[in-house]
């Protein structure tokens, strides 16, 4: 149902270096929904000092594709 939808739609957010507070007050739910949320579709939660090592890692991922 649209649940999935929505839930999914919060996990990409997520994905693409949106923070749990910005996202539960942007979707109007707790904080401990997000992150449930993100721990049933596996979603791995990063530190706020991993972020910028992610967003790396992915660029040399989305490099390494082409």
């Amino acid at each position: 149902g649209n649940g999935t939808k929505k839930q999914l739609e919060i996990c990409n957010e997520y994905l693409n270096g949106e923070n749990g507070p910005e996202l539960a007050k942007k979707h109007d739910v707790s904080i401990g929904l997000i992150y449930s949320i993100l721990r049933k579709f596996n979603v791995e939660r990063r530190s706020r000092k991993g972020l910028s090592l992610s967003q790396k890692h992915r660029d040399k991922l989305k490099r390494a594709k082409k």
